[in-house]
């Protein structure tokens, strides 16, 4: 049996922010009107020396295709952890986690 999440409904005491995008950047915007930029948008703007060094050591052709596959990974555990907070049923396309994952973190299924 799968685990289920109850959700609260009603919750008058908790007033939800909108996700916008201002200047390209997506941030949260309070009822009050504060803003906050998402984690992502702060990550994106802090300098990266680690990874140009790696991009160098590796060559960029292939720092680029593991960086791809690496994205492309990352986008599909989001949607699956997203699915299993909401309830919904676990689509994925196994074979291709499968081969990523052994490919970069040596995992065994």
């Amino acid at each position: 049996m799968r685990k289920q999440f109850v959700h609260l409904t009603e919750c008058d005491d908790i007033e939800m922010g909108v996700r916008e995008e201002i200047n390209g950047s997506r941030v949260y915007v309070t009822p009050q009107g504060n803003t906050y930029p998402s984690i992502t948008s702060i990550l994106s703007r802090q300098p990266k020396p680690g990874i140009e060094e790696w991009k160098e050591k590796v060559g960029y052709q292939e720092a680029n295709k593991i960086m791809k596959e690496s994205s492309a990974l990352g986008t599909m555990v989001h949607s699956l952890c997203e699915d299993y907070l909401y309830n919904e049923d676990l689509q994925c396309e196994t074979l291709t986690i499968s081969i990523v994952l052994k490919h970069h973190y040596i995992v065994t299924f």
